[in-house]
């Protein structure tokens, strides 16, 4: 797990810790910022880009907690904000991607997640190209450092774990390979999993259990039904492991998959401040009991785009 971390990560993490024997009156830095002008002390944030800056999403991005997160932040710019933006957005967005892609090539996995934000990234630049905000210059420039990024990608080389005696993927006993294949966020991932030499994975991911668990994790009974009904696959207690990977394909391409992190931004109910759950933020409302409320990508970026 150490080998995967980036040293952001790793110092960060013995910042914590010596912080957590420091004196009370000495703070450390919490990344956050307001959604509403409390004082002359402490300012909102005026723009999306004074937003990601106060939020340290640069920082974010390489810790893997939040990377999953920062992802969707800049799928939701790309996809429903990429016209709009100013030129200082821009160049955050590009930035963040560029590490995206750092920590990627550093860590070797999350690869088709960056993979899909360059290509929808490419195609909204050319759709877009005498229809945004900002110079055109500056445009041009996008799609040119998209295209080194994808280029980059394509070539990262792929390094083998070398055998230093420790338990691989395939050692480990069902109930834990069960649970690990459950907690993929994209199916195909499971199907991919499954095409592996070893017979034993390739039997786990095709069980109908893990199947159906999937379908009443990620979408409601209702959904479930409705789908079912309108495709006409079969009764439920009777279908096999096909049918289940089928039923959970439609469910995914009509209502979307469910969108899970291991952290992510909050907002507090006393002061307005955005912050990471995971750091806090100095809340300026010290009397009251601490209320809080989680904000998805979507929900930050209406605030700092409306």
């Amino acid at each position: 797990m150490m080998d995967n971390l980036n040293e952001d990560m790793i110092e960060r993490s013995v910042r914590c810790e010596d912080l957590d024997n420091r004196p009370k009156h000495i703070s450390s830095h919490q990344p956050h910022v307001f959604t509403t002008k409390t004082s002359r002390e402490f300012t909102s944030a005026r723009s999306l880009s004074d937003a990601l800056t106060g939020l340290d999403m640069s920082a974010a991005v390489k810790d893997p907690r939040r990377f999953n997160y920062v992802c969707k932040l800049l799928e939701v710019l790309i996809t429903e904000k990429l016209r709009s933006l100013s030129g200082t957005a821009q160049r955050h967005l590009m930035n963040l991607l560029e590490e995206a892609l750092n920590t990627v090539v550093k860590s070797q996995i999350n690869t088709q997640t960056v993979r899909d934000l360059l290509d929808r990234l490419s195609v909204g630049l050319d759709e877009s190209e005498y229809f945004h905000v900002g110079c055109t210059t500056l445009w041009k420039k996008h799609i040119t450092t998209v295209r080194s990024l994808q280029n980059r990608l394509n070539s990262m080389p792929i390094t083998e774990r070398k055998q230093d005696g420790q338990p691989l993927f395939e050692d480990l006993p069902d109930d834990c390979l069960r649970l690990i294949l459950f907690r993929f966020s994209d199916s195909q991932d499971i199907v991919n999993t499954g095409l592996t030499d070893e017979s034993r994975i390739s039997d786990l991911s095709h069980e109908r259990l893990l199947w159906r668990q999937l379908c009443d994790h990620h979408f409601s009974n209702e959904q479930v039904a409705a789908v079912n009904k309108n495709n006409k696959i079969g009764n439920l207690e009777k279908m096999g492991t096909e049918d289940w990977k089928l039923l959970h394909h439609r469910l995914v391409k009509r209502y979307g998959k469910k969108d899970q992190y291991a952290e992510q931004l909050h907002i507090c109910r006393n002061c307005n401040a955005i912050y990471w759950q995971h750091h806090g933020h100095p809340c300026l409302a010290t009397d009251t009991d601490s209320k809080s409320a989680p904000v998805s990508p979507s929900m930050f970026l209406e605030v700092f785009t409306a």
